[in-house]
């Protein structure tokens, strides 16, 4: 019978590590306060950053809009930052790292399973996922209630963040990283998982709208230009992240129940 919390005690030291992370909350912290100076000057009406007006952002728009379109703007340059400062780092090469010798052998001595090896890398995923969720969420939930604008669609661009995630690390744990790979290689298909959800956006351009825009991709700056029509591919990209960790775990389930039977015998 499997044990499930053996990949909650595995992943335990990296699930802590996702909090242990000063550069997040630097970088957080700054466009939270950079997002919560802005607003809309009814004299001029348009919207105004610090004293700097912003015609791009208020020209055809309601007050509603240019803030909505202004927090899409710089939420995005927050997930670019993210991406250098805390998803490669302590997100995708954890998990790369995760499959190597000295990860993955002592690990292997002990009681648990290959499936609940496979399922601590899952869990580790998902708590980033969530937890990166979480933060963003709180910030969109602020700036709407400061600004007097719906929160709703706000969420539009922290679903793009979470899809991206989750999508690229799925990658990652179904890619099955030989533990013998060097440390250049391991680095090098990180830099390939991370970025694969963006050049997605090829193909989908590519195919048009003959997949009626359920064409898996995500990436920053796309909400502002296609507007609510983004969920598509984001929810397109979230599903094909959690069919990928399924047929990983299906796999890994499939090959402990093997290795079960085979030293009965």
């Amino acid at each position: 019978m499997l044990k499930y919390n053996n990949a909650l005690i595995i992943s335990s030291s990296n699930l802590r590590n996702l909090l242990r992370n000063n550069a997040l909350y630097v970088v957080l912290g700054l466009f939270v306060v950079l997002s919560l100076f802005a607003y809309w000057d009814t004299a001029r009406e348009m919207l105004v950053v610090a004293g700097i007006p912003l015609e791009l952002f208020s020209i055809g728009k309601s007050p509603a809009e240019a803030l909505t379109v202004y927090f899409y703007e710089i939420f995005s340059c927050f997930w670019v930052l993210l991406l250098f400062f805390y998803i490669l780092p302590q997100i995708i090469i954890p998990l790369g790292k995760s499959f190597t010798v000295n990860q993955s052998l002592w690990i292997r001595l002990t009681p648990a399973s290959s499936f609940d090896l496979a399922l601590s890398r899952v869990v580790f995923l998902l708590a980033g996922v969530l937890f990166l969720g979480l933060l963003a969420a709180g910030w969109a939930g602020l700036y709407a209630l400061i600004k007097g604008i719906p929160f709703f669609p706000l969420l539009y661009p922290i679903a793009g963040l979470t899809s991206y995630v989750l999508l690229s690390g799925a990658i990652i744990i179904t890619i099955a990283l030989s533990p013998g790979m060097s440390a250049s290689w391991r680095e090098t298909v990180a830099f390939i998982a991370i970025f694969t959800p963006m050049l997605l956006l090829l193909p989908a351009q590519a195919l048009g709208s003959k997949t009626g825009g359920f064409f898996p991709y995500t990436l920053p700056f796309i909400t502002e230009r296609y507007g609510t029509a983004v969920w598509k591919p984001f929810f397109a990209a979230a599903v094909l992240g959690a069919l990928l960790i399924g047929i990983r775990l299906a796999h890994n389930l499939l090959y402990s129940f093997y290795y079960k039977n085979l030293t009965k015998t």
